[in-house]
């Protein structure tokens, strides 16, 4: 039994059971669970709330709530609270959910009309999304790349490794938050950076002092450490498997302590990657190793020259997956870099 987003929006708990074949060479299909989902169940914050006269209000009312615990759960338990306040004014704006899955359907009905077997597009999306997920080849073996040290000539000095895990700055945390796309999809707390920018002057102070906790443990909450993963199409009639890409919806929180490592190891990147590589570093252009290539291969099939070897290396695992014990462990192996590592252990929850 196959399914679209409208049905499972509707009834989430749904299910089915095959029932034993009787009369007919069938066999009968029993549905259960089909009252109907609560529309707002699923938080998911609207831009034009922002808009609307007292959302400062609201959110400053909230904020005065004195919670006890960590400031990264102090964040989580308001937001938890802010969400009945901003559900009840979307209800006073209209049923922007109603209007969605109504232009939703009509789009569905729109592309079935270019496809002729959305069934084997969908199981075959799922069978490889699968694959790719979960079923790819596992590094049983414990990692022991001590040999490796002697030969890493580009390293750092400890200087340079605590720019990495320095304390942030409140306008480090801003920058973050601000440099977020408003249009980009929300995380599991539904909250878009939009949010985050137009009540700044109420929760600036204590994003930063969430941020600088993480920083300061190298620890971070659960309910902000979440992702949801969605598909998305890349091109807009898509019909096979490869039309599809995934992507990993976070917290804003989540992206912004993110952006702050990703800018802070910027700066010291070029110290530690060979000049020989020039894929996917700015400044250098893999055309250059092209070019290199082209030349060295240049009658390669010729008796006179001396004996050479060629190696065709599958780089596949570095698209479809990441060994993140072996990163780790090769960040571990920069001794200056150990702190930074368990950062990047926490913010990526590797040890689930």
């Amino acid at each position: 039994m196959l399914a679209n987003s409208a049905w499972l929006d509707a009834w989430p708990s749904s299910s089915y059971i095959c029932a034993l074949p009787s009369t007919s060479d069938h066999s009968p299909l029993i549905l259960a669970g089909m009252n109907r989902c609560d529309e707002n169940a699923i938080f998911r914050f609207d831009n034009f709330l922002t808009r609307i006269p007292g959302f400062l209000n609201s959110v400053e009312e909230i904020w005065k709530h004195r919670i006890a615990g960590t400031a990264m759960y102090e964040i989580v338990r308001k937001l938890k609270l802010l969400k009945a306040e901003f559900r009840k004014q979307k209800k006073l704006k209209g049923n922007l959910t109603t209007n969605v899955m109504k232009a939703k359907a009509f789009l569905d009905k729109a592309q079935a009309l270019f496809t002729n077997s959305r069934e084997d597009i969908y199981l075959n999306l799922v069978k490889c999304c699968r694959r790719n997920l979960f079923g790819g080849p596992s590094l049983n073996r414990s990692l022991d790349l001590e040999f490796l040290r002697p030969e890493l000539k580009h390293t750092i000095s400890p200087a340079e490794a605590c720019l990495l895990t320095a304390p942030v700055t409140r306008s480090e945390v801003k920058d973050a938050i601000f440099d977020i796309d408003v249009e980009s999809a929300p995380g599991p707390d539904g909250y878009t950076s939009e949010f985050y920018r137009a009540a700044w002057s109420v929760l600036g102070q204590d994003l930063y002092k969430a941020v600088g906790e993480f920083f300061h443990t190298g620890k971070l909450l659960k309910q902000i450490n979440t992702t949801l993963i969605a598909l998305i199409p890349k091109v807009n009639m898509p019909l096979y498997v490869s039309d599809y890409r995934p992507i990993s919806c976070c917290n804003v929180l989540y992206k912004a302590i993110t952006k702050i490592m990703v800018k802070r190891i910027h700066r010291i990147l070029p110290l530690m990657i060979d000049n020989s590589q020039n894929a996917f570093v700015p400044g250098r252009s893999i055309t250059d190793n092209i070019l290199l290539a082209q030349e060295l291969l240049a009658g390669y099939n010729q008796m006179r020259l001396p004996n050479r070897c060629t190696l065709k290396v599958d780089i596949q695992k570095a698209y479809d997956s990441v060994k993140w014990d072996f990163l780790l462990e090769l960040l571990f192996q920069y001794q200056s870099m150990v702190r930074y590592m368990v950062f990047s252990k926490a913010a990526g929850d590797l040890d689930r």
